[in-house]
């Protein structure tokens, strides 16, 4: 049962994962795990662990074991950890990275400018090649 609350070695899986894992069928699984969910709804709980139990799963956290454990315990399922979807990885177009580039070499170069300053500057280093030229508002940090 350890294996089927993800106290073992590696997150709680599905019935058939578990099952496998043990050379038995999900069935016997389930009816193990309906069993121990009805002893442990009859357990006295003391506070700490009905507030570890119930609390909002962490990034990270094995959420699905925490589940079925508050779920063994009687409690309410605790929340999903909450994603941070505010700043995307790997979302930068080609073109932009490479403009700020010559951005920092620029800076690095001639030290602090303004920003009508360096798109100026990166302009003239870019005006040999057939590109649209970078605007003040595309520059400018979000």
């Amino acid at each position: 049962m350890l294996d089927y609350y993800g106290l073992l070695d590696h997150p709680a899986g599905g019935l058939a994962q578990i099952a496998a894992r043990h050379h038995v069928t999900s069935r016997t699984v389930a009816n193990n795990a309906a069993a121990v969910r009805a002893a442990g709804s009859r357990l006295p709980l003391p506070a700490p662990l009905i507030a570890e139990a119930a609390r909002a799963s962490a990034p990270g956290d094995d959420h699905l074991g925490r589940v079925r454990i508050a779920t063994t315990l009687g409690l309410p399922a605790p929340p999903a950890a909450v994603v941070d979807e505010s700043a995307p990885v790997g979302t930068a177009q080609p073109g932009h990275v490479t403009v700020a580039r010559a951005a920092v070499r620029v800076l690095a170069a001639v030290g602090p400018l303004d920003l009508p300053t360096v798109a100026t500057a990166i302009t003239r280093t870019r005006r040999v090649r057939a590109r649209n030229p970078l605007s003040h508002s595309a520059s400018a940090p979000r």
